[in-house]
């Protein structure tokens, strides 16, 4: 790769003179391409070129990555979820594209409820696991159930 002060090294990573033709720590022959951004971006993997997907994020909190925390698996742009961590960086935000989250609901189903301003908290169990699945069919989630919570406005989600 060319900077502006010289080539380079793409085996060891050394800087070397504009005018070089081996590198001066390895020996390596330098190769004289010109770095293009444009034509780089089209060579990353497709998750990566729109900016935009499911993402596994985590920070470090050391360069040299013995402390890493996960954050969690996001959904959207990389720069509105770098906005919404941006409190929980510690040294930087990795993302890592992720094609699905895999998640496995336990034999005895997870009880969910929604929040207030969902407006299902006055509604019956029954009522509300009824619209729930109506919701699961109409996304194509047909791996889980809705049935009706014992739990205050819940709904008990089960492996269908």
């Amino acid at each position: 790769m060319n900077t502006t002060q010289g080539t380079i090294c793409r085996k060891c990573e050394t800087p070397n003179p504009k005018n070089a033709n081996f590198c001066s720590h390895c020996g390596t022959k330098l190769e004289k391409s010109v770095f293009n951004a444009r034509t780089c971006a089209t060579m990353l993997p497709t998750s990566y070129k729109k900016l935009d997907g499911l993402w596994e994020v985590t920070t470090e909190g050391d360069v040299e990555g013995r402390t890493v925390k996960q954050l969690g698996t996001h959904s959207g742009s990389i720069i509105e979820i770098a906005a919404k961590l941006a409190k929980e960086n510690c040294y930087s935000l990795q993302f890592k594209a992720v094609n699905e989250v895999k998640s496995e609901i336990p034999e005895q189903g997870v009880h969910i409820s929604l929040d207030i301003d969902s407006q299902t908290w006055d509604w019956s169990a029954a009522q509300r696991a009824a619209v729930f699945q109506v919701l699961l069919d109409k996304n194509n989630i047909t791996d889980v159930k809705a049935e009706a919570s014992n739990y205050y406005a819940g709904i008990l989600i089960t492996k269908a």
